[in-house]
């Protein structure tokens, strides 16, 4: 007789005895397990003593979603009456387990299955992307799917983005509207930010440490890097983008900022904020230089809070 995974779960392992503090958390959303049939009171495969060594703390109770996620509720519910059944399979969404007889999570591989018994249930150890684009002489690379409802802050990372055309900046536009990638970019001037930066003038060991600073009032995108060499081995512009609450329709849209860069024997060190201002919802990103492609690099858009 079938036994529906929340009414097991919060019978037969109620209260887990939670062991040491919680280690570091990732940002991001993203499910811990998710069991893909339902516990069943027969078989040969019976699950017994459990420890899911990613849920630590309190003592407290087990949650299961509609999809068959599982994370800890934070707080103790009573005791358990007991019981027994059989877990079927676990999967991660690519691999597969089938009747493990124990369950571990752990940060480390994928699920997996190394003894024959044990399904290894792995925690992801960066934010899973919303969106990601890899250029290759690409005149732009535009984030149109990733920024949803789902969540109110968004991360752009920024790794090795080199462009096609020597001494050029580096810009991010904003998107609004249903219409991307083909229009709705924002190339007006709602856009207002302050940049400071340090370089030093010797690429290695100890050397001079200059300041400066720059601004665009009334500017047509945000800035984030100047002056960018096109040489392979400089490595490009790479660091972080962040957008706070651009699905908000009654607040202007903050911006901030950190990358580095190398120019020919200079490095640089920039950081930046701003504001978008319009009210209306961003619904993308445009990462454009300010002549020519990006010859290469990659941009991931991630969540960093919900």
């Amino acid at each position: 007789m079938a036994i529906r995974l929340r009414a097991f779960l919060l019978a037969a392992l109620a209260c887990l005895a939670l062991a040491s503090p919680a280690p570091a958390q990732q940002s991001g959303h993203y499910s811990l397990l998710t069991v893909t049939r339902q516990f069943t009171n027969s078989g040969a495969t019976t699950l017994g003593a459990t420890t899911f060594s990613g849920i630590t703390g309190a003592t407290q109770c087990l949650h299961v979603n509609s999809s068959g996620s599982i994370s800890g509720t934070g707080s103790d519910c009573g005791s358990g009456g007991g019981g027994s059944g059989t877990l079927n399979s676990v999967t991660d969404g690519t691999n597969t387990v089938s009747s493990p007889t124990q369950l571990s999570v752990t940060n480390g591989a994928v699920v997996s299955n190394p003894s024959g018994s044990v399904a290894q249930i792995a925690l992801p150890l960066a934010p899973p992307p919303l969106e990601q684009h890899t250029a290759s002489s690409s005149a732009t690379l535009d984030f149109t799917t990733g920024i949803t409802g789902a969540c109110t802050d968004y991360n752009l990372h920024l790794q090795n983005i080199l462009p096609a055309t020597n001494g050029v900046s580096l810009h991010i536009q904003i998107g609004t509207g249903a219409s991307l990638p083909s229009s709705g970019w924002d190339t007006g001037t709602n856009y207002n930010w302050a940049m400071v930066y340090v370089y030093t003038a010797t690429p290695y060991g100890p050397g001079p440490i200059y300041g400066h600073s720059g601004s665009g009032a009334g500017a047509s995108d945000f800035m984030l890097a100047d002056t960018q060499d096109n040489t392979t081995a400089e490595g490009g512009v790479s660091g972080d983008f962040q957008i706070i609450n651009p699905n908000s329709s009654t607040q202007d849209k903050m911006v901030l900022w950190h990358v580095g860069e190398q120019n020919s024997t200079i490095n640089f060190n920039l950081a930046g904020n701003g504001l978008y201002y319009a009210t209306t919802a961003v619904t993308g990103l445009r990462l454009v230089f300010s002549s020519g492609n990006i010859a290469s690099g990659r941009a991931t858009l991630t969540c960093t809070a919900q």
